[in-house]
């Protein structure tokens, strides 16, 4: 059974894969914008400096055994997370808006906005 401090390790892990997720989607489509040149640094800077949080917190899960087994997609409302740390599972479930808004504040705090 994850304790308090794993479950919120658990939670940034999600919040950060979700995160890149988005960024490298979005910077597919900034060919729109007039300066895609400085758009495309600033995702890439952002995107690296997510990729290096997403690394620390992995290897903050390793010092504890926890991964991340499972992401399921349940239906338009929920996904489900299965973790599993030292032979032991846990299902996290997650409000599909819920999990939006927290990844745009992510995002947002990644920006530095």
């Amino acid at each position: 059974m994850m304790n308090q401090f794993d479950h919120v390790l658990a939670h940034e892990f999600i919040l950060i894969e979700l995160a890149i997720r988005t960024l490298e989607r979005d910077r597919k489509h900034i060919d729109i914008f007039k300066a895609k040149y400085a758009m495309d640094a600033l995702f890439e800077s952002t995107i690296q400096k997510a990729l290096k949080e997403r690394i620390e917190i992995k290897n903050r899960m390793g010092k504890i055994g926890m991964s991340l087994q499972e992401e399921k997609r349940i239906d338009e409302f929920a996904t489900d997370y299965l973790f599993k740390q030292r032979g032991l599972t846990e299902k996290v479930t997650y409000s599909n808006m819920a999990l939006r808004n927290h990844t745009n504040m992510k995002i947002q705090s990644l920006f530095g906005i």
